[in-house]
């Protein structure tokens, strides 16, 4: 029998500037696919409702094992775990006669209305913290009875008066799992990453507010560190507690906003699916390690997540990305304290595996810079099935035996990474950041891909071979890589010479700039495809070297055109690469055909087609880098800024109108109030008190642009540019002739 399942979307004004579309169940959620996450930014939970409340726990550093101690060198050892499970049953046996569950973006939180009982499921902003609000004034639900529920033999449980505990501490190192790339002695034994961590979970269990507590310890006892987490936030009145996280988000609401709607309503379910996204990064990605793609929004099924404990940075981009013009930089910071603090293992790793200079930064990394997919010394032992052997004669660089083929030639990786670092200063202004953080990273990853090109006697630098991303094994010249040269390379030289060092790698990458293969030139038919991915348009985005404005405009729009894989994955680009090509009806055509794909499970969350696992085809778990992609795909549709320039409505459907509040690069809030895909109003605020340069929103026509009490700008020109000061704010007007 097929169930009949009702979900609601309403509609409500925050007075924030923006539109709050709660998700509405109006029937129980009785499986595990259906659950609504909720969390305060570190401990998290995926939360429904069978006729009990269950929550499942997710924290972004509770690590453990998911492969035996002798599974052969480059196996994925590690895993996320999650802390454990909590059931909470009343007494109550008869079906409620009145139900909705309620995703309350506004308020961060999940509601549960079951007759004329109410429920409340949020996470503390900055406590290790869920809370459980349960208010039964006619004692319809009864008596909760709290279980906490573990499965891994590790994980101990016990009564501790009225609370519930559980804890585990790892025995086994993780030093060993190390040596397939050398780096089995970096560590001292008694800072192994996983021997000796400990994960404790605390569970009040006394209504009407049950809290749950959860703690990671590199040493001692976790569940003495959950116990002191739990009996801090006892000892505060819970309305004190619930004030601080409903202030989180109102701040968190307040910094940006996307409304939007179409005759269709195309572009309702677009914002929709935007809110909830950005929702479920402040629950799950403000924690001591970044929210994996797979599974970050929760997972559903005890550990069960198919990637590991690895990020791919072709993921990972995906949950900072949208960050930056949804002007939530402290968020985004996650990003680059990830990466920043891996250098001195990554430096190490790169010499142990490569003998050369500078940072690799693998595409498939562990939290400490570990790269597990590549084996040193293969001695003639088994290899996971997929590995190939290196050939010498064939690949000249590399000191290993054996490697992954999908990633271990993938050098695309740390320049990308290196263009987050530099994207994150042009948003933000921030020198000190630039300086301290920026520069060692771009630094390290140019040195290390300088190190990899060779003059040929053409008179070119050459990457041969190499990986074009994952689709295409050991080319020449592969066109990502290509792109990422040329898009970080000069940002190095300028760097370096601002900062007066490194001046014989500058001048190196001065070289190698002027004689690389030229872009966009036809490639002869490659092997079988081993994934779907387009590394040509990678010029576009994400290195924002082709598109509107550039002159290879022509040859770039060749490329999307004829690409050979079209939107086949949550993480493809099409949606954006269209934004920046500036084409208004192909763009919102190709975010609506994604969200169609994949924005399918219940609460509003998106799937992947790489693990389909429940009905419908659904993945093992929410997955974070499709809505990503969806996300940086609709704000860019609204605003690009890269390059300097800032454009409004690049790429907006002539039938959607609207409001939106972004971040632009250069410091800039824009406020934009639309109507038929043409602005109405454009308001500019100015942080930093940069010089701003907007095209024309209202090309050819004669435009004002007042600030500071008076006009300081009246021009036809395709490009404004004006002077700002630091916290003035400018308003652009169309002005008739």
């Amino acid at each position: 029998m097929t169930r009949s399942i009702r979900v609601l979307f309403l509609t409500a004004s925050l007075g924030l500037g923006l539109a709050s579309e709660d998700v509405v169940y109006t029937t129980p959620s009785p499986q595990v696919w259906e659950a609504m996450p909720a969390g305060g930014g570190d401990l998290s939970a995926m939360v429904r409702w069978d006729g009990s409340l269950r929550l499942h726990l997710s924290k972004s550093d509770a690590w453990g094992f998911q492969a035996p101690p002798d599974a052969p060198p480059g196996t994925r050892f590690f895993n996320n775990v999650s802390p454990g499970h909590v059931r909470i049953s009343f007494g109550a046996g008869a079906a409620p006669r009145h139900f909705r569950q309620i995703l309350d973006l506004e308020q961060g939180c999940v509601r549960l209305e079951v007759d004329d009982a109410r429920i409340q499921v949020w996470g503390h902003p900055w406590r290790k913290l869920l809370a459980v609000e349960i208010h039964d004034p006619g004692a319809r639900l009864g008596r909760p009875e709290v279980e906490l529920i573990e499965w891994r033999p590790t994980m101990r449980v016990r009564r501790d008066g009225d609370w519930r505990l559980a804890s585990e501490i790892h025995e086994r190192a993780a030093r060993p799992h190390l040596a397939n790339t050398g780096m089995e002695n970096f560590f001292s034994p008694d800072r192994d990453p996983l021997r000796g961590r400990g994960l404790g979970v605390a569970v009040t269990t006394e209504a009407p507010t049950i809290l749950i507590a959860c703690a990671v310890t590199t040493s001692g006892d976790p569940a003495e560190a959950a116990r002191r987490e739990l009996r801090s936030a006892v000892a505060q009145p819970v309305d004190a507690l619930r004030a601080e996280q409903r202030a989180w988000w109102r701040q968190y609401w307040s910094r940006s906003h996307i409304r939007l709607t179409s005759s269709d309503g195309s572009a309702e379910r677009l914002a929709r699916a935007y809110q909830i996204h950005l929702y479920t990064l402040g629950c799950v990605n403000r924690g001591p390690v970044t929210a994996k793609w797979d599974g970050g929004p929760g997972l559903l099924e005890q550990d069960r997540r198919n990637w590991g404990l690895a990020e791919w940075m072709q993921e990972i981009r995906f949950t900072y990305w949208p960050l930056y013009a949804a002007d939530q930089l402290e968020q985004a910071q996650g990003l680059f304290r990830h990466y920043s603090s891996m250098l001195p293992y990554l430096e190490a790793q790169t010499g142990a595996m490569w003998g050369l200079p500078g940072i690799w930064v693998p595409e498939t990394v562990l939290p400490w810079g570990h790269a597990e997919d590549f084996v040193l010394a293969a001695k003639g032992g088994p290899l996971p099935p997929h590995y190939q052997r290196r050939d010498p004669a064939r690949i000249p660089y590399g000191r290993f035996d054996a490697f992954n083929p999908y990633v271990g030639f993938l050098f695309t990786s740390g320049l990308e990474l290196c263009h987050h670092y530099l994207t994150y200063y042009r948003y933000s202004g921030d020198e000190g950041f630039l300086r301290t953080q920026a520069y060692p990273m771009v630094k390290g990853v140019t040195e290390f891909v300088a190190a990899l090109l060779r003059k040929e006697p053409d008179g070119r630098y050459h990457l041969d071979p190499a990986n074009a991303l994952e689709t295409w094994w050991l080319v020449r010249d592969p066109a990502d890589t290509l792109a990422g040269i040329r898009a970080v390379f000069p940002e190095f030289v300028r760097l370096a010479e601002r900062y007066g060092r490194d001046a014989d790698l500058r001048r190196r990458c001065a070289a190698i700039l002027r004689a690389l293969p030229p872009p966009f030139v036809p490639q002869p038919p490659k092997d079988t495809p081993r994934n779907r991915e387009n590394p040509e348009l990678y010029r576009i985005a994400p290195f924002g070297l082709s598109g509107m404005g550039a002159p290879d405009y022509d040859a770039a729009l060749d490329e999307f055109t004829g690409r050979r894989f079209r939107l086949t994955d949550g993480w493809s680009l099409d949606a954006l690469w269209a934004a920046r090509l500036g084409l208004k009806r192909e763009a919102p055509r190709l975010l609506e055909e994604h969200a169609r794909k994949f924005n399918r499970f219940r609460y509003g969350g998106w799937t992947s087609n790489d693990s389909r696992v429940y009905p419908g085809g659904l993945s093992v778990t929410p997955f974070l880098d499709a809505g990503g992609a969806s996300a940086i795909a609709l704000q860019e549709t609204l605003l690009q800024s890269h390059g300097g320039l800032l454009r409004i409505l690049p790429a907006a459907s002539p039938d959607w109108s609207g409001a939106f509040r972004l971040r632009a690069e250069g410091g800039f809030l824009v406020s934009v109030e639309f109507a038929q895909g043409r602005a109405r109003k454009v308001e500019i605020s100015s942080l930093l008190g940069r010089e701003c340069v907007l095209e024309n929103p209202w090309p050819g026509r004669l435009c004002g642009v007042r600030g500071e009490g008076r006009t300081v700008l009246r021009s036809r020109a395709r490009r404004l540019r004006f002077q700002t000061v630091p916290e003035g704010t400018y308003s652009i007007c169309q002005h008739s002739d």
